[in-house]
């Protein structure tokens, strides 16, 4: 019987993790449409698991890093491969039907907001509303490699750098 490894159990709770996010939009869209507010309320507590997959994924991916390291160019390529591809397929089917379907709530520079969401540039609107979390992941892949690759503890060093910053700003914010 083979015994369950420390990060498949943190694979599993981030698997939850976006089980829980599926069901905050899935809820959502029924509230929406149906106006079935138990399911809706309930399903809220799954916006949370935004934050608890990303922080996995990030512990994951240093974890690996640690143990299997790889050339940076291969890290960047598994990743976009696995994002880019997956991603593209409904987006364009998206943008086929807004071009058929044309409707004044899209974005006004369409142009620039399509070239955006096609690289998952940090925009105010995308296409297709789930790029906005892509777009982070991909972020955090190039700060990843770009930092990491050159030395764990210069990583270890912008990590902490740019959590201070982040706290700093989000202090004079409130």
């Amino acid at each position: 019987m083979k015994s369950i490894n420390k990060i498949d159990s943190i694979q599993a709770l981030r698997g939850f993790a976006a089980l829980g996010v599926i069901l905050a939009h899935g809820s959502s869209l029924i509230h929406q449409h149906l106006d079935y507010q138990l399911v809706h309320q309930w399903a809220l507590v799954g916006v949370a698991g935004v934050d608890v997959f990303f922080v996995l994924s990030g512990f994951i991916i240093l974890y690996t890093a640690l143990t299997r390291p790889v050339p940076r160019g291969t890290f960047l390529r598994k990743r976009f491969l696995r994002i880019y591809p997956v991603y593209w397929v409904p987006l364009a089917v998206l943008i086929f039907y807004h071009s058929l379907h044309p409707s004044p709530e899209l974005p006004t520079d369409r142009g620039s907001t399509i070239l955006g969401s096609i690289l998952l540039f940090p925009q105010k609107e995308y296409v297709l509303g789930i790029a906005w979390t892509l777009s982070y992941e991909i972020i955090f892949y190039l700060f990843f490699a770009l930092t990491f690759f050159v030395s764990p503890r210069f990583f270890y060093l912008c990590t902490m750098a740019w959590g201070l910053a982040i706290g700093a700003l989000a202090g004079l914010s409130f």
